[in-house]
């Protein structure tokens, strides 16, 4: 079911994307929608609800450097699965192969992680992101009619 919603994810974005001025998505279908944004060269942008990427704060038991180093090991561990399906919607795209995970990619790529969640359940966490210079930009919880000073 999952190859199946990969090849359709891909082949509506593929025909929507042309001309976009930014493709925008959430965690699920985040890998097809990056390679798709890099094939079409226009700009990326990803909504978390939780934060998605390694930190150091998300286990506030281990320290900092041990968890954010389990994230980034289990990032690279996962990847072969998503790989067998990234490459050949990437050959199909006119794209080289993938030789890291979508989240690294997309991080070296300068693409928007937008962080909905509130920074007060991850003390911390936006000071650790600082470096991404508003690359994961925190904007609270969003909410349906309740405005939020983000």
């Amino acid at each position: 079911l999952f190859d199946q919603y990969w090849q359709e994810v891909s082949k509506t974005l593929t025909s929507l994307a042309d001309g976009a001025d930014l493709l925008f998505t959430g965690v699920i279908g985040e890998e097809a929608a990056g390679n798709v944004a890099e094939a079409c060269d226009i700009p990326f942008a990803m909504l978390h609800v939780f934060p998605l990427r390694p930190n150091g704060q998300l286990v506030p038991a281990l320290p900092a450097r041990l968890a954010r180093t389990i994230m980034r090991v289990s990032e690279w561990l996962s990847w072969p699965m998503m790989k067998r399906l990234e490459d050949p919607q990437r050959r199909e795209l006119g794209l080289p192969k993938a030789t890291g995970p979508s989240a690294w990619r997309v991080a070296e790529r300068g693409s928007l992680e937008i962080q909905a969640y509130d920074e007060i359940y991850f003390p911390g966490l936006a000071a650790e992101w600082a470096k991404w210079d508003g690359q994961r930009p925190f904007v609270g919880a969003l909410t349906m009619e309740l405005p939020t000073d983000t």
